[in-house]
């Protein structure tokens, strides 16, 4: 495909309203520079645009990266999905009664195996589900807080509706996710390639929802939720980073919902703090998703795989008010995290073009002088 260069650097500003807002986090409205400067010249077809019946929306998704290897074995579905640190903070025994929490539901059982009232707690609290279960917040209501639901070692599921109805939705939400996984991620594909991949996927095919954050403070606040931007394929910045955080999980990719306070403008935001090959960075899929349209569709590469630097001196969110796991200020209490590396550094200034996997090599057009670009990545 041919490129022109429209511009050098606008210097103009994108608003976009950044988060939701789970229990205990606070949720703002944040400011995107952008860059408005190479456009493609030439339309993808339309009988490249492939038609999920679940969504019963298109996705350009398989035509943004062109591979020639075959895929092997497909991925299938994981319901035992859990972060590190996560399981630092709540403990062992809160992600073993979990998986039985998401087991049991699969099976369609009314109670699973809980060791202590606390735990059940931890489990149907609503948090761990968003972000591990997404499917199952569908069920969280007021007969979680109205009753213990536990007794000698056993937990209630309390489907409060038809449970014919939400079993069908959860094998429906099993099946989406892993059409979606298998439509844009090889089980060969090393860590790097299946977070790029999913981020070109997030960016492609979703769009933030200005009506949500509206009202979200207002008549909405209840309906905020990962399994509402998978569904909807629409969401503030605590459902998308939500959304990529489900997904690379389940690729085997270890995350976590990371949130940040620009205190200049008084606003905050949550993307992804990602680890690729052992080594911790920020991925921002609703600031990416925010800007694809500048360039006929191709995604800015600027806010994937970004340090502590550059999040903080670049997008005005200071590392010390950085906050994992919904522990906010006390993160620090909990972890010691830090994203340093700079590896990736070529890519921020380009929007992506294509990856090859054959030889590790990510096609990008450089938005500073229009060219197109090789950047060399390890497998």
């Amino acid at each position: 495909m041919k490129y022109r260069l429209l511009a050098a650097v606008l210097i103009t500003a994108f608003s976009i309203t950044a988060c939701g807002k789970p229990a205990g986090e606070t949720i703002e409205e944040i400011t995107v520079p952008t860059q408005e400067i190479v456009e493609e010249t030439e339309d993808i077809p339309e009988d490249e645009v492939e038609i999920h019946e679940e969504y019963n929306e298109p996705t350009n998704a398989p035509t943004v990266i062109e591979e020639t290897a075959e895929i092997t074995e497909p991925f299938e579905f994981n319901p035992h999905v859990f972060s590190d640190r996560d399981t630092d903070v709540w403990g062992e025994d809160t992600k073993e009664a979990f998986f039985n929490f998401c087991d049991a539901i699969r099976n369609g059982e009314d109670t699973f195996e809980c060791p202590s009232e606390r735990v059940y707690y931890n489990v149907v609290g609503g948090r761990l589900i968003n972000y591990y279960f997404p499917v199952a917040y569908t069920l969280i209501n007021d007969e979680y807080y109205q009753n213990t639901g536990y007794s000698n070692g056993v937990g209630q599921i309390p489907y409060g509706e038809n449970k014919e109805e939400f079993l069908a939705r959860e094998k429906r939400f099993e099946a989406i996710i892993t059409d979606i996984i298998n439509a844009n991620v090889r089980t060969d594909y090393s860590e790097f390639e299946t977070a790029l991949s999913l981020y070109i996927y997030m960016t492609q095919n979703y769009s933030y929802d200005y009506d949500m954050y509206a009202e979200m403070y207002t008549t909405r606040g209840d309906e905020i939720a990962t399994y509402r931007a998978l569904m909807e394929k629409q969401g503030i910045c605590m459902e998308l980073a939500g959304v990529y955080n489900y997904l690379l999980l389940q690729c085997g990719v270890e995350s976590d919902v990371i949130t940040g306070e620009n205190p200049s403008l008084g606003e905050g935001h949550q993307w992804n703090y990602v680890r690729i090959g052992g080594i911790d960075y920020h991925i921002d899929p609703t600031f990416g998703l925010a800007l694809p349209y500048v360039c006929s569709g191709h995604t800015q590469l600027d806010f994937f795989l970004m340090t502590d630097e550059i999040r903080e001196n670049r997008d005005g969110f200071p590392v010390e008010d950085f906050g994992i796991c919904g522990k906010g200020d006390e993160s620090r209490e909990f972890f010691e995290f830090a994203a340093t590396d700079d590896t990736y550094a070529d890519l921020r200034w380009g929007y992506y073009i294509e990856m090859d996997t054959e030889n590790n090599i990510v096609s990008y057009c450089d938005y500073t002088d229009g060219t197109i670009k090789e950047f060399k990545y390890t497998a």
